[in-house]
């Protein structure tokens, strides 16, 4: 590893200033959300692909600036991405600043009221559930303007900071740049895989390292145990009589508002009708499946809720529902947890 100061240094200096991390793409990549020169779409526009983002859970880079921050070596955090993977930390949100928005942050037009949700939203058609007026997802695509309120927020915080971290950017965004936001702290510090436009810049300590082993490293010397975090997911399930005695059943998680409640599920579903076992099939926007069952009251449907083995949850989640063919159409929902260390 080439680069200007030992990590050790960079650690004594952060112990005794002021310190604000920048996060760019390359951050998230070992979650497994595409970077900008990566296959797939950018994290830093709207086209990330939102239907691969609900279940991605923080990286040890994100789980350690939270701990950074809690524990006063670093004041606060700056995104360019919209993957949320910050505020899955636990972070607190007054120490985020989400400057080009956020795939699970939406706006009412009429009453203003804000809503942050575990699911990507999707960009049209929303109603708020405070006064009915329409939702807009927050975030601005590339060249479109940031909004005056996060330019100011990011703007105070660069200014009054002594250390710029800024982890998986290759600098070349306004104003993740040296003539923006992280360019106006006396220390500037690149982590970055690969050439950046600040690489040989008077002043600019570059260490070519994946975001995780630098924080890893960076914590290591500030003495900083990173504890695990526990990540709260609601799904939901819903299903409908017909006729014929013929049960459509879904399974997809709950983005926590009543009306036009679509979005995508990545974990395997697996659907028990009595003695069969059954894998649920994937269309684009849920996990459905549909068999005939016996029209009789006190019909029993078990799901079982499989995550991915990252995630620590240590057995699967199973949810029994008593059907009744007397009820036409009914949902349920319920929670389970993921827990990163």
């Amino acid at each position: 590893m080439k680069c200007v100061m030992p990590i050790s240094e960079l650690a004594d200096h952060i112990r005794s200033k002021r310190t604000v991390f920048y996060v760019g793409a390359g951050c998230s990549a070992s979650a497994g959300v595409p970077t900008f020169n990566g296959k797939g779409a950018a994290t830093s526009l709207l086209h990330v692909r939102e239907d691969e983002s609900d279940l991605v859970m923080p990286n040890f880079a994100h789980r350690a600036i939270k701990a950074l921050i809690e524990e006063g070596y670093a004041t606060h955090a700056t995104t360019s991405n919209h993957d949320g993977l910050l505020h899955k930390t636990g972070l607190q949100d007054d120490k985020i600043t989400e400057m080009f928005g956020s795939s699970y942050v939406e706006v009412c037009l009429s009453c203003s009221k804000k809503f942050r949700r575990k699911t990507a939203t999707p960009p049209l058609n929303r109603k708020c559930e405070e006064c009915g007026g329409r939702l807009n997802k927050k975030g601005c695509r590339y060249g479109q303007s940031i909004e005056p309120e996060k330019l100011n927020r990011g703007q105070e915080e660069a200014e009054n900071s002594d250390i710029a971290i800024c982890l998986g950017s290759g600098m070349h965004t306004w104003p993740f740049t040296l003539n923006g936001m992280c360019g106006k702290a006396p220390m500037r510090v690149v982590v970055n895989l690969g050439r950046t436009s600040a690489d040989g810049f008077p002043g600019v300590t570059k260490y070519d390292l994946e975001c995780d082993e630098f924080m890893q490293l960076l914590c290591e010397q500030l003495n900083v145990s990173i504890p695990p975090i526990t990540y709260t997911q609601e799904f939901k399930v819903f299903w409908k009589w017909t006729d014929d005695s013929k049960t459509t059943v879904s399974v997809g998680l709950r983005p926590g508002v009543a009306n036009n409640a679509v979005t995508f599920a990545q974990d395997e579903v697996q659907l028990n009708l009595g003695d069969r076992s059954l894998i649920m099939e994937r269309n684009p926007m849920r996990w459905t499946f549909e068999t005939t069952c016996t029209a009789n009251d006190g019909n029993t449907i078990s799901f079982t809720i499989l995550p991915r083995e990252e995630y620590g949850h240590p057995d699967p989640i199973v949810l029994q529902l008593e059907i009744s063919s007397s009820v036409a159409e009914r949902e349920h929902c319920a929670t389970f947890r993921i827990i990163i260390n």
